[in-house]
């Protein structure tokens, strides 16, 4: 089974957990009030924000997204939990489903699951630029599959032999007569990575 990304900020009610999230191998988000919501759907987890964001109607919309994306983790999933600002980013792959852990709540971080933490990235080890940006999103929690091949290459996970036929495109230019160049790039291709792609291909010359 393949493993999803996605974003998590370690900040549940706006307080940095990143220490405690370390300690307990787990990822936590807030609105503890609401209590357990194994096995509840969707309406009823929207009716418990509703009421717990009452003062607060306009955040309802990026709780229930973020309740929606952290019950769907399962194990083998990848999260990224970044500082803010520039400050470093912080990896875990689940291990276990969600539970409730009721002394947590008074720290706001009573909704769990279970991860095993891995390394701490600094911001500068994100060569891609559309990954950079997406873990800038400023919400809670995010869905990161578009970033999927960016992920596996800086973690280090990347396997180009067991990638889909159709991730790569070929392209054709006829240099000259009788000379067609082809070459294979992901169709995923960055304006970065073109760019640098251009640079390499300058330097090909025998003559």
């Amino acid at each position: 089974m393949s493993s999803n990304f996605y974003l998590i900020r370690p900040y549940p009610n706006d307080d940095l957990r990143i220490e405690e999230f370390r300690q307990k191998n787990v990822i936590a988000i807030g609105w503890g009030d609401i209590g357990n919501v194994l096995g509840k759907s969707r309406d009823e987890i929207r009716e418990l924000l509703k009421h717990s964001l009452r003062e607060h109607p306009e955040r309802l919309r990026n709780a229930l997204s973020t309740f929606l994306i952290f019950l769907g983790l399962k194990e083998g999933d990848y999260i990224l939990a970044p500082e803010s600002g520039m400050g470093p980013i912080h990896v875990a792959r689940v291990v276990g489903g969600y539970r409730y852990d009721p002394s947590c709540r008074a720290g706001d971080w009573a909704h769990q699951c279970g991860v095993q933490w891995g390394a701490t990235y600094k911001r500068d080890d994100v060569a891609d630029s559309k990954l950079s940006s997406a873990l800038k999103f400023p919400g809670t929690a995010a869905n990161l599959r578009s970033h999927k091949t960016a992920i596996r290459i800086m973690l280090g996970l990347h396997d180009a032999s067991a990638e889909p036929a159709d991730t790569f495109v070929t392209a054709e230019y006829p240099l000259r007569p009788g000379a067609l160049c082809k070459v294979s790039f992901p169709r995923d291709m960055t304006q970065d990575e073109a760019r640098r792609l251009s640079i390499f291909v300058g330097t090909l010359y025998f003559g």
